[in-house]
């Protein structure tokens, strides 16, 4: 049995770019991973099960990955993230699968294949466009060309660790957002334009400002993320949405939210 780890992953500001070639698909923005996320012991079985607190579960891009690669495995998800609330954990379980498989199975693959394996199974699943890469990573990333780790472009942003806060509602279906063409068309055309603006000014707070607007703009928060928002923005702290959850985050604050994490720089990685 191998045992490996990737961390959660909240996106700041997105826009969505799709292509045929799952390898080159995406999407373009900045967020930061952060200490808690997702555990995974794999090992070899008859045909894939995944299983998460005792009980059987479909994680379609799990599943997929293990396809991708060739080979079938029972997995057991261990989760310190809310799931489906934004904080990138199918993404996280789909990538700590494939690092830990690679291992398990003795398949040989560098790092950088195991990743890209995952991020395809994520896009053809269509749980998510850019969790992946950055999770490998660790840190506060920008995602400035969407794809796998060898043919996007990514960058970091300094940052010193801030203790982040959070409150969530609930998850929003991911799956549904981003098919929803004339909703993604207004995120779209704010993202890029969030992006663009944060890239010629980055910074962890401006990050979170800049969310914020991002999320306002595309119609995006819900009316308890709104207030929730306004709530830790009145306590003096910067504060803004998970994409794509009912989930607000805040920085610089103290007690305010209900639930605490912290950004962290580790990427994901095999554990044992």
């Amino acid at each position: 049995m191998t045992r490996a780890f990737a961390p959660g992953h909240v996106t700041a500001v997105f826009s969505a770019v799709p292509d045929p070639d799952p390898l080159e698909a995406g999407s373009r923005g900045v967020g930061f991973t952060v200490e808690d996320g997702v555990t995974v012991d794999v090992e070899p079985a008859k045909h894939t099960v995944v299983w998460s607190d005792g009980r059987r579960v479909d994680v379609e891009p799990v599943e997929r990955v293990l396809s991708l690669m060739e080979v079938d495995a029972r997995v057991e998800l261990e989760c310190d993230v809310p799931v489906g609330c934004g904080f990138g954990a199918s993404g996280a379980a789909t990538l700590a699968t494939a690092l830990a498989a690679n291992v398990e199975f003795t398949l040989g693959l560098e790092r950088e294949q195991a990743v890209a394996a995952a991020h395809v199974a994520e896009v053809e699943s269509g749980t998510g466009l850019g969790d992946v890469v950055p999770q490998s990573i660790g840190g506060v990333v920008t995602r400035v060309e969407p794809g796998a780790p060898e043919l996007g472009l990514f960058g970091a942003v300094e940052h010193d660790s801030p203790l982040v806060e959070y409150t969530t509602f609930g998850g929003l279906d991911t799956q549904e957002v981003l098919g929803d063409d004339d909703r993604m068309a207004l995120v779209n055309q704010a993202g890029e334009s969030a992006l663009d603006g944060f890239l010629k000014n980055p910074g962890f707070d401006r990050m979170v400002d800049v969310s914020w607007e991002f999320a306002l703009e595309s119609g995006l928060p819900t009316e308890r993320v709104v207030d929730t928002v306004g709530e830790a923005r009145q306590q003096g702290g910067k504060a803004s949405m998970a994409m794509l959850g009912e989930t607000a985050f805040a920085v610089d604050v103290d007690g305010v939210l209900d639930r605490e994490t912290r950004v962290s720089d580790g990427g994901a990685e095999v554990v044992g």
